[in-house]
């Protein structure tokens, strides 16, 4: 379980800093109105080398699947715990998503 926990935190890791470098990069490199008009990724197709967006669907994908597998236990709601009132509802037990009710 050790490992998965540490794989789940380079993973956070790894993706907030893509995160922080890319809205970098466009609210101070690219500036604000080249950032409303990169809003329009879906308009040129996948790849990003031709303006697609390939590389917002990468991020929201590894999003998405960090929703679900949990910020694992070496982050803040892994260390306090149901001391956090969002780690006591449905989230904090993945095993009642995939149970029948009885």
């Amino acid at each position: 379980m050790t490992v998965r926990n540490v794989l789940i935190l380079l993973a956070r890791v790894g993706l907030g800093v893509i995160f922080v470098a890319h809205g970098w990069q466009k609210f101070v490199t690219n500036g604000i109105a080249a950032t409303q008009q990169g809003f329009a990724h879906t308009g040129h197709g996948l790849f990003v080398s031709k303006g697609g967006f390939e590389l917002v669907l990468a991020l929201a994908a590894l999003m998405l699947l960090l929703i679900v597998t949990g910020a694992g236990r070496f982050s803040v709601g892994g260390l306090l715990g149901a001391r956090l009132p969002w780690n006591r509802g449905i989230f904090a037990n993945p095993q009642s998503l995939t149970s029948e009710p009885s």
